[in-house]
Order: C-alpha cells, then sequence, then structure tokens
C-alpha cells in the first residue's frame, strides 16, 4: 500500500470513528436549550449582582449575588429586622407564592438562618431585557441574618443593597442535618434540580461563567472609593459560549465534595476539584508545588486563599512583602500581605496540559494611601488545606460548569479568547524526514486518532454544548462523586531563591540547590480528565526525565508517582520551575504543540428572546 492510500485510510477510518461517537452530529430539535447571556453588574460593595424577579402576577424585582457554596436561593424577608437597606420580599403581596416550609433554620454560610421555605415564580433579566422563567422554585425567606463570623465578613449578607444570592449549588452533597428544625436541602430545591424536572429530555444543566476584573475595595482608610467598574461580566445560561474561550485548551475537572472540613462549613460542596500543582516566579525566585491539590471556585469571594504555609512560602518569594492580618478580606478567617507596587511576579495554577498565569497586574491592589496589598491571602487556621480562587482568578479565565442528571458535576476551565493567560504544561520532541520517519509519524497518526475517539465517548466538547447535543454520562454510574481527600503525604513543594542558603536538596549546594520544604497536608486525586494526552515522544522524555530525577525522595511509606502527578511536575517545570534545574530560568511558556488534541467548536448559537414577560429595567 501506498503512503497515500495509507493515509486516506486512516483519515477515513477517522471520520467513520469520529461519526460513530457523535462528534459531527448535529440536532435540529427545538426544544433543546439555547444561550441567553445573563448581565452580571457590580452593587456599592463591588459584588457580582444580577436582576431576578419574584412573583408572576405582582412583580417584586431585586439584586442578587451568586456563590457556588449553596443550592438554595435566599432573599430578605419584609418581616428581618437585620435586613436594612436593600428592597425585601414582600410574601403577601405574591398570589403565585405558596408555603413549603414555615419557621425553619438553613445552611447559610457557615451558620444557620431563622427563615420560611416557600416555592414562587421567579425570572433572571437577560441581556436583551427579557425575561428567563424558572417556575416553582425553592425559595429561602430570610427573617433574621446568619450570625456567623463568615456571613458577617463575605458578601452575601442581605442589606446595602443586596437583597439575596443565587445558589451555583446542587444541593446534592449536603450531609443530613439530623434534626427535624433543619431543612434538608435536595437537588429539586437548586435551580439546575427544577429546569430538569421540567425538562424531562434534557441530560444536563451547563452554563459558562465570564466575570470582569472586579472592584478593587480599599483595604486601607477603607472609606476611600473603590476602582472604577470596567465591564461586570455576564453568565452564558443553558450554553456556555464557545467565541468566548479557546476550546483547543478547555481543560475538564471531576466536582465534587471534600471529604473533610471545608473553609465554608455547612457548605454543599458541589465545586472542589482536583489541580495539579502551581507555580510562583518572582524575578529569579521560584516556589512551586507538583503535587494534586483539592481547591474550588467562587465569585462571592474576591480573592485567592491559600493555606497558610503555602501563602506564605509565595510572599517570601516576592521581596519586600509584608505579613498584615489587619488588612485580610475576610476579617480574622484570612491573613493578608502588603507587598511593594512595582512587584513584579506571576502565580500560575496547573491544570492537565494547561497552566493558567496571573500576574502582577492582577494581584497588585493598590490602596489610599499609596501602598499596595497582595491579592493572595492565607487561612488564619493553619489546619485549612483547601485552596479558594475568587473572582480575582476567575475574571482571568472562562468557567463551564455542568451539571448532568445523574453522575457528578464536571467543572470546565480555559482561556479567555483573543489571548489569556494560559501556557502549554509539556514539549513535544520535533519532527523528523525520511522514509523511516514517515512511517512513524504515520503510525503517530493511527495513535492518535485512536485514541482520541476513545477518549471521545467521555469529552464534554464545545460542539456537544453549541450543537445542543446531550452530554455524554461520566464515569462509572455512580450518582454520587467521591469525596476529595483532605491530608495525606506531604506535598512535595520546591523553593529555589536567587541566594538561597544551602540546602542538601537537590543536585547542586548554594545557589545552585532547590530546598526541599515540608509544607502541610497534599491532596491526591484524579479529578483532571486526561484529554490531552501526549503521543510516545512525549512519553519517552518523561521516562528520560523520571531517571535522571533522583534529588527528589519520596516521603517514607509514599507511593511511586502517578503518571498524573508526574504530568503536574512536568507542567511546573515548564511553567517556570523544574527539579532538574539548578538556576532558575526566565519564565517562558512552552509553545503549544500541533499534536495537542483540540475539542471540535461548534456553531455560535444564536441568542433567542427569553419567554415571560416582566421588567426591563435593571433594580438600582
Amino acid at each position: 500500500m501506498s503512503s497515500r492510500s495509507l493515509v486516506c485510510a486512516l483519515f477515513l477510518a477517522h471520520v467513520v470513528s469520529a461519526m460513530r461517537i457523535g462528534l459531527f452530529e448535529k440536532r435540529d430539535d427545538p426544544s433543546l436549550p439555547q444561550r441567553l447571556t445573563i448581565p452580571l453588574t457590580f452593587d456599592s460593595q463591588g459584588r457580582y449582582v444580577a436582576t431576578v424577579t419574584m412573583g408572576s402576577s405582582n412583580p417584586q424585582h431585586f439584586n442578587f449575588t451568586m456563590s457556588t457554596q449553596s443550592g438554595f436561593t435566599y432573599v430578605g424577608s419584609t418581616q428581618c429586622s437585620g435586613c436594612g437597606g436593600a428592597a425585601l420580599y414582600n410574601q403577601s403581596q405574591s398570589p403565585s407564592a405558596s408555603g413549603f416550609a414555615s419557621d425553619t433554620t438553613v445552611p447559610l454560610l457557615g451558620s444557620a438562618a431563622s427563615s420560611t421555605i416557600i416555592k414562587e415564580d421567579c425570572m433572571l433579566k437577560t441581556i436583551n431585557g427579557s425575561q428567563w422563567d424558572y417556575p416553582n422554585q425553592t425559595i429561602v425567606v430570610i427573617n433574621q441574618p446568619a450570625q456567623g463570623q463568615l456571613a458577617q465578613v463575605s458578601n452575601a449578607q442581605v442589606g446595602n443593597g443586596l437583597s439575596g444570592l443565587i445558589g451555583l449549588g446542587t444541593n446534592r452533597n449536603v450531609p443530613p442535618t439530623g434534626s427535624q428544625a433543619i431543612y434538608q436541602a435536595q437537588f429539586a430545591d437548586s435551580i439546575y434540580g427544577q429546569f430538569l424536572e421540567r425538562n424531562p429530555t434534557q441530560a444536563n444543566f451547563s452554563f459558562g461563567m465570564q466575570l470582569g476584573t472586579p472592584l478593587n475595595i480599599p483595604r486601607v482608610n477603607a472609606s476611600g472609593p473603590p476602582t472604577i467598574a470596567g465591564d461586570p461580566g455576564a453568565l452564558h445560561w443553558l450554553q456556555p459560549d464557545s467565541s468566548a474561550y479557546d476550546p483547543s485548551k478547555l481543560q475538564w475537572m471531576d466536582a465534587g465534595p471534600p471529604s473533610g472540613t471545608a473553609p465554608f462549613a455547612n457548605s454543599t460542596g458541589d465545586w472542589y476539584v482536583s489541580i495539579d500543582g502551581w507555580v510562583l516566579v518572582s524575578g529569579n525566585n521560584h516556589v512551586s508545588n507538583s503535587k494534586s491539590v483539592v481547591a474550588t471556585v467562587d465569585p462571592l469571594y474576591t480573592e485567592m486563599y491559600l493555606p497558610q504555609d503555602q501563602a506564605r512560602l509565595l510572599h517570601d518569594a516576592i521581596p519586600g512583602s509584608t505579613l498584615r492580618p489587619d488588612l485580610s478580606s475576610l476579617g480574622n478567617l484570612s491573613e493578608a500581605w502588603t507587598i511593594p507596587c512595582n512587584a513584579s511576579f506571576s502565580y500560575g495554577i496547573v491544570v492537565g496540559s494547561q497552566t493558567f498565569t496571573v500576574d502582577e497586574n492582577t494581584l497588585v491592589l493598590p490602596q489610599p494611601d499609596g501602598s499596595c496589598v497582595s491579592g493572595i491571602e492565607a487561612w488564619t487556621d493553619a489546619a485549612q488545606t483547601q485552596y479558594v480562587f475568587g473572582a480575582r482568578f476567575l475574571s482571568t479565565v472562562y468557567l463551564i460548569f455542568n451539571v448532568p442528571r445523574d453522575g457528578g458535576n464536571s467543572l470546565g476551565i480555559a482561556p479567555r479568547a483573543g489571548g489569556g493567560s494560559s501556557s502549554h504544561a509539556g514539549a513535544i520532541a520535533g519532527g523528523v524526514v525520511g522514509g523511516v520517519a514517515g512511517a512513524a509519524a504515520l503510525a503517530l497518526a493511527a495513535w492518535f486518532f485512536g485514541f482520541r475517539h476513545r477518549a471521545g465517548a467521555h469529552r464534554i466538547t464545545a460542539a456537544q454544548f453549541d450543537a445542543g447535543a446531550e452530554i455524554e454520562k461520566r464515569g462509572s454510574g455512580d450518582a454520587r462523586v467521591q469525596p476529595f481527600p483532605l491530608g495525606g503525604a506531604p506535598t512535595p513543594t520546591t523553593v529555589h531563591f536567587a541566594h538561597a542558603p544551602e540546602s542538601s536538596a537537590g543536585s547542586g549546594s548554594g545557589d545552585d540547590a532547590l530546598s526541599q520544604v515540608s509544607p502541610r497536608h497534599a491532596v491526591f486525586g484524579s479529578g483532571v480528565h486526561d484529554d490531552d494526552v501526549a503521543p510516545p515522544s512525549y512519553e519517552t522524555s518523561e521516562a528520560d526525565r523520571r531517571a535522571s530525577q533522583t534529588s527528589l525522595a519520596l516521603p517514607a511509606g509514599a507511593a511511586p508517582p502517578s503518571a498524573r502527578s508526574e504530568k503536574a511536575q512536568l507542567a511546573a517545570r515548564y511553567a517556570g520551575e523544574g527539579p532538574s534545574s539548578s538556576r532558575a530560568a526566565p519564565y517562558a511558556p512552552a509553545v503549544p504543540s500541533p499534536l495537542s488534541p483540540t475539542f471540535s467548536e461548534g456553531q455560535a448559537v444564536e441568542e433567542p428572546a427569553a419567554s415571560g414577560s416582566g421588567s426591563a429595567t435593571m433594580h438600582e
């Protein structure tokens, strides 16, 4: 068989296989949801808010913020004496409201709130002024606000222009309350659960989140004005917008509850994921963590919150940083640092084959007195091992939330379209020429197509979203996600300062050594879907690297690192740090490989006029 015939045969096999798993399938079912853009605005406190209308016949209009830490929708009641300074819900004026559970308490931001549970018809305002109806929604009507510390310092407390909160959780992972006085949340109480009940043919609820840069609320001289607001962003409701991100760099992670104590007590834990590590580069100083850690995302919180020892390591690498617990954004729950206003550094989060990076333009926050505060904070509780990425980081990426009817949630992350903060975490050896090399290239192509089609049956692609296709079920069929373990072997964090003291770790001494740091607890998981798996040349280079990497010894009794954890180490290496390098090198993203699998991109969905009616004016 000639080379041309062989190439044609491989291409035909590729097309047949792709058609078999439905990658090219387009559906014209008018019942499938089309994308709606839900515009966000900033209120006076810098919170992202959306306009929610409650009541179908006598509508009441409110500004709600949003959080991933609950699956409930909350609204302040006119009976709430501690909910001043905001429009409040009057149930007696809404004929469409019906009682559901009275005089109960519900978990809210780490404590309990006195409330009444009702069913009410609700609407979300879209960008064209129409409304997206979601009737018969479970609503928590707050009679007295929660009094816990987190509730007090968070941005979700009703008042000062904020009427309530849209819960972006699912309620699937809420532990039993153990008390009849506390309402037991169910999946059907969430926005997703109600939507899937109303649309029995839908396999999932999906939406994209494209946040604008958050406001910089002053910490020093807090009476000073916040930064001038830019575009707050939007939610791409029911369908992500593939034109808003780079589908070729989209990375998927399983999402679920942590198995230990979360920073947000009583949270639903729906959107905890396992990331592959991180790296910070500040001049010639490098700090990296090459093991999986558990993190969650929540637009309710502005900054990035890390375990105490990790955050201190990062700021030790930034010359001139000073610990200032009094300037934290969460009161006594977190601690902050001042940093030089001309500081230059980058912090990258490794997810699969990509490193998502934020730099000083995002993380240096000027204050009214001329000082600057870091956008990375630490938990005051040294036992907290989880990472919380707030709007400061989320505004630099595009997020896709997927909630299936059955099975576990998944979270997608991608760089924004038109450039972004992502770089490829690996490098692939260059090509070769000649007859033997041509045969090897064909074999590699066959391997690549075969892998891609085998893995394709378990992917969620941009084409499937934009074509309206039902997203295939994932995993083994277990309807509950296995919790991410908290604790375990020490995380192998490496630190390389330009003038570090002599250390026994590493291949050199003095300035040429990598000092081994023993932080708190590592979290091991397999949440990232390895959609971007490297071809054999990459695996060979990995084997060579592992053979030469003898300076980083495993802790006593620890299992050998998995392929995923090794991949995370390589990702950190190409993000600017590596166990095999003796001196810090300039940070430079690697060039994406042309052989990296990409996700098919579907046609953009034209936004329709939403059903329902209501006020087209934003309630201020």
